[in-house]
């Protein structure tokens, strides 16, 4: 909570009461639901917590007084004066002084639950609010303890059904899936000129490819058992499909040979030029009986297949259309439940999402980082959207119920994903599929059919959803002080990398460009999935020694999990590195590793290190737009710079040797596109050239990895010792603007 927001808290409960309808209450209509000694405490409490500067914890204070009907007059007063003490405040923790205060509160309130049946719920209620784990509390209200918490009966039901998800998600992983693999006959590979493609059989499915036979069958084998978790979830058998799909799979190795096969069936005649422009900038296209695609990793190449083999049960089952968000949320789950990678039919933005108010300050940070969640895997999304259900800015689900599926993008496919969630552990999805499935895409119809279905106001169901949702985010007032369990401290290594890669950051940060630095921060999520990872690789060094296998897991190996599968797409990963240090700065040696790591935009990093195998989560929750700018390594007039380069793979400039290179220099432009051209030399001012590889997003050496808006000289031999080099990037005429020049100094 910032002051911004305590200061406005006065508008802000005003207009929630005219909202939820609570005037009435306020003017004093109706008793306080909670005894008088115990709100007179409160109202200390909330001042003592806002002079220390502690306003959210002021604020909950504040919005447990006003639920349980304290005089509206003195609410206005104490939000004031909590407004003024929090200006005049140095933020400080808070000491023990103040959970002694809620204990004797608690202690009021469990002494009037025995004599106020009426009130009982309601003060119990108001107990967990301040202490989440009140055992008279729970008690009262018919909690049971389960596994070290208390929960409801309800929700004991719904752990068991999730356990035996779980099971159903191992017990996938490891089905056996009857293959054959032959050389490929398909046409399309024919019409396109390649001779070198492989097939793939299941049964009535069938894909080609010309990625390796091995990859191939990987992809199939992972979008199979997939498709037989979705089954078991819909059917409780855990079979495999039993149709087929309308268009054969084929797959290509990568973005240009896509667009190169698009070009050659153009001029075979197998499509037409304005069909060919509209799909180019797509990942797939379906041409004669064939869906051709191109998806960049392992995760999206089985969710797409897993899509195209969701057509069959849907017609098959349930003799109509399944509401396409009940489809796509089903879809999303497995996929980054069990696949490791979002839906990838419905790959957009995943924090777009409609909010009730602007948000500015230090709240505005907190919010971006927890938005940017949405991108870090199940884990991630999930937090997320707890994040918005805990302040009901969770979307509608009623913007999720379209007629289309490539419809429900974003904030709705996660709100969408959840739900979906809840009823699998309820059990009710599939009857809620049945009775809702369609006939007809009218607007009209698809919601009242749902609506119909689901036996309840729409509102309603949402509530009980958020319930769940946020039943494990239980945090009483007691625990933000303190009075609870506290984080475990971070592993040593982890705290070493962190500071080696703040310090790295700091000194590419330029202030007249960034203003003030912004240190990253860790986040304990993105490091659980960056040491799986780690662990993952441990076991299966094959993989950790090729590109981009080191980035990927495969469901069917041992160690593989989603929040490791999420790791290994979006960080950067350094086998055989003897500390945290040496990994950072061998990862400072190249050109691709190095850029995520002194980006302004790097919110939070995720770390994992495991037998010398160091994984760094730099791509889940990082904003480039920011800032602009650009950032330049080495740094102006930097000195004791490295000689060498560190080989990487991918290879820059494949087929060349990486270990004669020169240690290479790179710039980074945020905001606008630019074209730049770059030039070393010998010197402390422009001298003698040196030969250099030049890498554009333009006109990259390897085609397969340009980065965006990043441009790098690499020596072509390793640099002198102890000497000065001079850099000038010159904007090309399309740009303008003036030249940018810095020197730098060798160890």
């Amino acid at each position: 909570m910032t002051r911004t927001r305590l200061r406005g808290i006065v508008v802000v409960i005003a207009l929630a009461a005219i909202v939820r309808g609570d005037v009435g209450a306020q003017s004093g209509d109706a008793p306080p639901s909670l005894p008088r000694n115990a709100l007179r405490r409160l109202d200390v409490i909330a001042r003592e917590l806002a002079k220390k500067g502690l306003e959210r914890e002021a604020t909950t204070t504040i919005d447990i007084l006003r639920d349980a009907g304290y005089d509206p007059k003195s609410i206005d007063r104490l939000v004031a004066t909590c407004a003024r003490a929090a200006e005049r405040a140095r933020s400080r923790p808070a000491d023990r002084g103040d959970v002694r205060r809620v204990e004797g509160v608690l202690k009021v309130l469990a002494a009037a639950l025995p004599r106020d049946a009426a009130a009982n719920a309601t003060i119990a209620r108001t107990m967990l609010r301040l202490d989440a784990t009140s055992r008279p509390a729970h008690e009262a209200l018919g909690h049971v303890e389960h596994r070290g918490t208390w929960i409801t009966p309800e929700r004991k039901t719904i752990l068991a059904r999730r356990d035996a998800i779980q099971d159903a998600v191992h017990r996938a992983r490891r089905l056996d899936v009857p293959l054959v693999t032959r050389t490929s006959r398909a046409a399309l590979l024919r019409a396109i000129g390649r001779d070198d493609g492989t097939t793939v059989r299941a049964d009535k499915f069938v894909a080609h490819g010309t990625i390796s036979t091995d990859r191939l069958t990987r992809l199939v084998r992972a979008a199979l058992r997939a498709h037989a978790l979705s089954s078991w979830l819909r059917t409780g058998q855990l079979i495999l499909p039993e149709h087929g799909t309308t268009n054969q799979l084929v797959v290509v190795e990568t973005n240009k040979a896509y667009l190169d096969a698009i070009d050659k069936l153009v001029a075979a005649g197998w499509m037409t030029a304005d069909y060919a422009g509209s799909v180019r900038e797509h990942a797939s296209c379906i041409v004669r009986g064939y869906r051709l695609t191109y998806l960049s990793t392992h995760a999206h190449r089985a969710a797409f297949l897993l899509y195209m083999l969701s057509g069959a049960w849907e017609e098959h089952a349930y003799g109509g259309t399944v509401q396409p968000c009940l489809v796509a949320g089903h879809l999303n789950w497995i996929c980054l439940s069990f696949l490791g990678g979002p839906f990838a039919r419905l790959l957009t933005d995943p924090t777009v999402s409609e909010t009730p108010r602007r948000y500015a300050g230090e709240e505005a940070a907190e919010r971006e980082a927890a938005k940017r969640m949405a991108g870090a895997g199940i884990a991630g999304s999930r937090s997320w959207m707890r994040y918005l259900a805990s302040r009901e800015e969770d979307p509608s689900w009623s913007r999720s119920i379209v007629p289309q599926i490539g419809d429900v993008q974003g904030d709705d496919l996660l709100k969408s994903t959840f739900v979906v969630e809840f009823l699998q552990e309820r059990g009710t999805l599939v009857d809620l599929m049945r009775a809702s499935s369609l006939k007809t895409k009218d607007p009209v119809v698809v919601r009242k059919r749902l609506v119909d279905a689901l036996g309840e106001p729409l509102a309603t169901f949402e509530a009980r959803w958020r319930r769940w949702l946020l039943a494990e985010e239980s945090i009483g007032l007691m625990q933000r002080l303190g009075g609870g369990a506290t984080p475990a401290p971070l592993p040593a290594d982890a705290t070493r990398a962190l500071t080696a890669v703040n310090a790295i950051r700091k000194r590419a940060w330029n202030e007249e460009q960034f203003g003030p630095f912004v240190p990253t921060t860790l986040d304990r999520t993105l490091s659980v999935g960056a040491l799986a990872h780690a662990r993952y690789l441990h076991r299966h060094p094959d993989q950790a020694a090729k590109w981009p296998d080191a980035h990927e897991q495969y469901p069917d190996r041992e160690g593989f999990s989603p929040a490791g599968s999420w790791a290994g797409l979006h960080s950067v990963i350094a086998p055989g590195s003897a500390s945290p240090d040496d990994a950072i700065a061998d990862w400072m040696g190249t050109f691709y590793h190095r850029l995520p790591l002194v980006v302004p935009g790097l919110i939070k990093i995720g770390w994992g290190y495991d037998h010398r195998i160091a994984v760094l989560d730099s791509g889940s929750i990082t904003n480039p737009d920011l800032y602009v700018g650009h950032v330049a390594w080495p740094t102006p007039n930097a000195t004791g710079v490295p000689t060498a380069f560190v080989p990487e793979l991918p290879n820059p400039v494949p087929g060349e040797d990486q270990s004669a290179w020169g240690y290479p220099i790179t710039i980074q432009f945020l905001g606008d596109a630019r074209h730049v051209t770059m030039t070393l030399s010998r010197g402390k001012k422009p001298g003698d050239p040196v030969e250099c590889h030049y890498l554009t997003p333009y006109a990259p050496k390897n085609v397969e990895l340009a980065p965006s808006n990043a441009f790098c000289l690499i020596p072509k031999a390793t640099l002198a010792s102890n000497a000065w080099y001079h850099v000038v990037v010159t904007p090309d005429g399309v740009d303008g603007g003036e030249a940018i020049a810095w020197s730098f100094k060798t160890r």
